[in-house]
């Protein structure tokens, strides 16, 4: 498997030769999607890239392997601690959906999971396009994300009270499909600072992926990243307006078919094993996923 995290530095983009743009398909995620393993494994062996570009930074990747059993013990910790001192049952905190989005969110994302799955098998470079000083920014918040008293106040949230995987993509289809106003509404909520920092992420991200095209030449190359960065915003551009290509496609992606896979890994139920891979028949049954123009 070849992972690039490469340099946090690089060149502004250049064209492409005449054309002047490039061909890469952007793929919209919701993070913290529990089928988002399983699906992104389907589109995989589907679309077959010759190259990944992950939404996924060097200092992420290795801060989560270096800390994954303190941060769940941590975690877990609280979990009791609220359990304990709130007289709530250990179960109900456990499985609390608030509680289990934050479990997934100090663990390797599923994106990262099923695009190296795929790439130590079949040999395609995986490419980590983002920069470690947002990385190190995010997490440096993980302490109070992880204390006792801020999983009493999600657990305190009711259980419905974050939107389902499903409206979530249904709200980015229609983001995605008209941009403008609504999405600069959405955004203009996020405090100024973090606002700031989005927009200068995103160009970031774009030039990162332009370089790493110029170098390589793939002849198929895929983004992975959150659907966020599919959506136009004239007085913002996000990275599908930065990379100013008419032949990128883009698509979410749980408009793919979801295939019924055998044998879950057992640490993440309902999630393709380590050892599957799709069957011919299998990937005849993936659709297209739905593409916006």
């Amino acid at each position: 498997m070849r992972i690039r995290g490469g340099l946090d530095q690089c060149a502004a983009p250049r064209s492409n030769g005449s054309r002047g743009f490039f061909s890469v398909f952007l793929l919209g995620t919701v993070h913290w999607d529990p089928l988002g393993f399983r699906r992104l494994s389907t589109f995989l062996e589907w679309f077959n890239p010759d190259c990944i570009l992950l939404e996924f930074s060097p200092y992420g990747l290795s801060f989560r392997r270096k800390n994954q059993e303190t941060l769940q013990r941590t975690l877990n910790r609280g979990i009791r601690e609220v359990s304990h001192r709130c007289g709530i049952p250990h179960g109900t905190v456990l499985r609390h959906p608030e509680v289990l989005a934050v479990r997934r969110q100090i663990s390797l994302p599923f994106e990262y999971r099923a695009t190296s799955r795929f790439s130590k098998r079949t040999g395609t470079p995986l490419f980590l396009v983002d920069h470690s000083q947002w990385s190190r920014r995010w997490i440096s918040e993980w302490p109070e994300l992880l204390s006792w008293e801020n999983i009493y106040s999600l657990v305190a949230l009711k259980s419905h009270a974050r939107e389902s995987i499903s409206q979530i993509y249904h709200r980015a289809a229609s983001l995605i499909g008209t941009g403008g106003a609504r999405y600069r509404a959405l955004i203009l909520g996020f405090p100024s600072s973090n606002y700031r920092c989005r927009m200068k992420r995103e160009r970031y991200l774009a030039k990162r992926i332009v370089r790493i095209l110029e170098t390589h030449v793939p002849k198929k190359p895929l983004f992975v990243g959150g659907w966020n960065h599919l959506v136009r915003n004239e007085d913002h551009p996000t990275i599908r307006q930065y990379l100013a290509t008419r032949t990128t496609d883009c698509g979410l992606l749980d408009r793919t078919a979801l295939t019924y896979l055998p044998s879950p890994d057992p640490a993440f139920p309902g999630e393709l094993s380590q050892s599957s891979s799709l069957s011919p028949a299998m990937k005849s049954r993936c659709l297209h996923p739905m593409r916006f123009s």
